[in-house]
């Protein structure tokens, strides 16, 4: 009796995880490099688009590697419905410059930045989810990354 209840439980840990996983990789994955015709290809909100010389990175981009030039804008657009993100850090000798303030919008986030020298950095942000009063929720913590090649001009 004891064994068939922790089968049970270790199967509705692993289900509930597994459904946590697929709700971050629902959105649209970007190019590693954008599309030349101004078409937006990222966001739900249309936040930010991939365009010339701007790419925008969500949640989908997860363990990704992006390639910009200097002087190209990334941004930054994570949200997931019942989630809670964390503001990006960079990480990684002055490639990336942050333009303006992280924006917030419910568990949404989002920022900008400026590719300022060649080489690489990464951009990390946790995930949460939001977890209504007196109810059973899953506690984790998900850390999103992802990997900025910067290349010269």
């Amino acid at each position: 009796m004891c064994a068939r209840a922790l089968s049970t439980a270790g199967f509705l840990s692993a289900l509930m995880l597994l459904g946590a996983c697929g709700a971050t990789g629902a959105e649209n994955r970007p190019s590693s490099s954008p599309s030349g015709d101004g078409t937006a290809s990222a966001s739900a909100s249309g936040a930010c688009t991939n365009r010339a010389r701007s790419v925008c990175v969500t949640a989908g981009a997860d363990g990704r590697t992006i390639t910009l030039r200097v002087g190209w804008t990334l941004g930054v657009d994570l949200h997931a419905p019942h989630r809670v993100w964390s503001a990006p850090s960079a990480l990684g000798g002055g490639v990336l410059r942050q333009i303006g303030a992280i924006r917030r919008d419910g568990g949404a986030v989002r920022a900008s930045y400026r590719t300022v020298a060649p080489g690489r950095a990464e951009l990390r942000a946790f995930e949460r989810p939001v977890c209504p009063p007196a109810r059973a929720c899953p506690q984790f913590i998900i850390e999103w990354q992802v990997h900025i090649r910067v290349t010269g001009r």
